[in-house]
């Protein structure tokens, strides 16, 4: 295998060693599925993006924008939110000429679209639409309390706990406060059991009161 570039970028943040951390290999054509997912086994981060069309390296820039694949240490996995920023981000400061208002990425899902403010000529503030959510299995609410250690009327009464997917399946479980979601304890025993056979792997708390007043929601 020759030499990749890659670069880690810092997402959901404003500064350097903050946020979450990606990895964004500029892979071209020529890595394979196994080649990926041992690339990023080793970066052992969160997820690792490929972006396996380059132009001038790779062929033609396809018409509807950039391949990119997304691994996570363990499996392929076809969307995750700051695999999709983190990589237009780069693709926007690495491999576009000039200062792209937008850019589309081609993942397993979907197409994803990603606009682009800037700031003296610098990236700024990213943003990308998501696909339109696929509402699944509604769970009890006795159940995901027991996971997160939390008693069951500090789930919210009127919302439903609910798996939804805008390319990978999260357990939505909305807390009555701020207060409550720091209170969670996970329960990893029940965590496990839980997940053992569904689609969803992964559970997403929130609250309607939040740390920063700029945000509506935690």
């Amino acid at each position: 295998m020759r030499n990749k570039e890659y670069i880690i970028v810092d997402v959901f943040s404003s500064g350097k060693y903050t946020g979450n951390q990606l990895a964004v290999v500029m892979a071209g054509d020529s890595l394979g599925s196994d080649e990926m997912q041992n690339i990023a086994r080793e970066m052992n981060f969160s997820e690792t993006a490929f972006i396996t069309s380059i132009p001038g390296k790779s062929g033609d820039l396809p018409a509807m924008g950039y391949d990119v694949r997304i691994f996570t240490p363990m499996a392929e996995i076809p969307f995750a939110g700051h695999p999709v920023l983190g990589s237009a981000y780069v693709i926007a400061t690495e491999l576009e000429d000039g200062l792209a208002g937008e850019v589309s990425l081609n993942l397993a899902h979907a197409i994803i679209n990603v606009t682009i403010e800037y700031k003296s000529e610098f990236p700024s503030l990213l943003t990308m639409r998501q696909s339109t959510p696929v509402f699944g299995r509604i769970f009890k609410k006795t159940e995901l309390a027991g996971v997160l250690g939390l008693p069951e009327s500090a789930i919210m009464a009127h919302l439903p706990v609910q798996e939804v997917s805008t390319g990978l399946p999260f357990i939505i479980v909305p807390i009555d406060s701020l207060e409550e979601i720091e209170r969670i304890s996970l329960d990893s025993g029940a965590y496990y059991a839980l997940i053992n056979d569904i689609r969803p792997k992964a559970l997403l708390a929130f609250s309607l009161g939040a740390l920063n007043p700029e945000n509506h929601l935690h």
